[in-house]
């Protein structure tokens, strides 16, 4: 199985730096779970295309409010949209939480999760 590279092409998003990290933890802890080594001569790109983070005082008031109107915790979401090329294979992916306790790091390690259950296909 090939290792995965992040590549980020969204525009002027800003990114958390932790994010690619947490992208490739999923991948490989994936591939761990199926029992399948990863290569390091090969690479997946996975390039981000969209990117929406909530931000602390957003998710703090929607947990917040959540608690008196329950709903309203599912209006906004942390959200991650990608490509996946391997093997000239081409495969759109995304990811997201609506749920205020999940961040997008929990997105991002789905992802890549995601990402590996695609090129394992």
């Amino acid at each position: 199985m090939p290792d995965i590279s992040v590549v980020i092409d969204c525009g002027e998003c800003q990114v958390r730096p932790s994010v690619p990290e947490a992208i490739h933890k999923g991948y490989v802890a994936a591939a761990s779970k199926a029992g399948v080594p990863i290569a390091g001569d090969t690479k997946v790109t996975l390039t981000i295309k969209d990117y929406t983070e909530r931000g602390l005082a957003e998710r703090s008031a929607i947990f917040v409010v959540s608690l008196l109107v329950p709903p309203v915790a599912f209006v906004l979401k942390d959200e991650i949209k990608a490509d996946a090329l391997a093997d000239g294979k081409l495969v759109s992916l995304e990811y997201h939480y609506r749920v205020p306790f999940r961040g997008i790091e929990d997105v991002a390690q789905k992802l890549g999760e995601r990402t590996f259950e695609a090129v394992d296909r």
